[in-house]
């Protein structure tokens, strides 16, 4: 189907270090202004559709992108989160009503008729906190400091993994938290419950891995940190955290050393673990990594245990 308009976003170490820039040629030849970091560039319910794209990115705090972006979209009306005395509102560009997801770069808000929610709301089949402001807490941690018990689905295809707390009688509905992680060929699909941890753990390729829980009873699959030439967290191989989500594994599912120590943690044995298959992350944004580390730094920058991390 021919597309109307756009909105691009970065995430992650490239959200944090670039601005991306755009604007799109419509089929009657009309060229748009320029959007950036989210905005909608295109045409909306006027009949016209994008021939065209042009991107452009610039690094954060540079002076150099100067572009017109008085007019990035022909609709009938703005489309997108704006800015009211700091407030924000809603405005669907067909000048129609909308319900459903939308965004403000990397916030992300739920809107009902136009109107921003805010609190718990149900959506979907998941219960959601929103601030007052509207934006959409993606964890929890900050606000619950839940105990479990805890719920964990891992989106194989697109290397992520939710952590569940329950809603009452409603089941594991409620998103607490998300993980970056690196999933491989072999893990397993469905329902697993954790029977053994491992503070440290040997790997068949002779490497070594933090905070290990083990995935099921009698498979060689664990839950991980990143990789580790000895049990020594000054020993780690930086291509494994800069690559985390890219880089498939041997099976096993990989994480930042952080999150595998929250899992080894807080997920008693016996919790559930659901790997699945979809291109839709799950109800929270995919995380990314914010900042890669340099080829020669041999620890992982998210370990407690580092003290030049400064993290305790």
């Amino acid at each position: 189907c021919p597309i109307e308009a756009v909105q691009i976003r970065l995430n992650g170490v490239f959200g944090n270090s670039f601005d991306v820039y755009y604007c799109a040629t419509l089929s009657d030849g009309t060229v748009c202004d320029w959007s950036k970091n989210g905005g909608t560039n295109g045409a909306m319910a006027c009949g016209r559709y994008i021939t065209g794209l042009r991107f452009s990115l610039w690094g954060k705090g540079t002076e150099g992108a100067v572009y017109k972006m008085d007019a990035p979209l022909v609709s009938a009306a703005p489309d997108g989160i704006q800015f009211v005395n700091g407030t924000p509102v809603f405005s669907n560009g067909t000048g129609d009503l909308f319900t459903g997801w939308v965004w403000n770069d990397r916030d992300r808000y739920y809107v009902v008729d136009n109107a921003i929610v805010t609190g718990w709301q149900y959506i979907d089949g998941y219960k959601y906190y929103f601030e007052a402001d509207g934006k959409l807490v993606q964890d929890l941690e900050p606000y619950l400091n839940a105990q479990g018990p805890f719920m964990l689905k891992i989106n194989k295809q697109m290397n992520c993994t939710t952590v569940y707390i329950q809603d009452g009688t409603n089941g594991f509905i409620i998103p607490y938290k998300t993980f970056l992680c690196s999933t491989g060929d072999d893990t397993p699909l469905g329902d697993h419950k954790t029977p053994e941890k491992y503070r440290w753990r040997l790997m068949n390729t002779d490497e070594y891995c933090q905070y290990c829980t083990r995935l099921d009873q009698g498979i060689p699959i664990l839950l991980h940190s990143v990789i580790y030439e000895r049990p020594d967290p000054y020993t780690l191989k930086p291509v494994t955290y800069n690559y985390l989500g890219a880089t498939p594994s041997h099976g096993c599912i990989r994480y930042t050393t952080e999150d595998a120590k929250w899992i080894y943690d807080h997920c008693a044995l016996g919790t559930t673990v659901n790997v699945y298959n979809s291109d839709v992350p799950g109800p929270f944004d995919r995380p990314a990594i914010q900042k890669m580390i340099p080829e020669t730094q041999t620890y992982d920058p998210t370990d407690v245990n580092v003290p030049e991390n400064g993290l305790r």
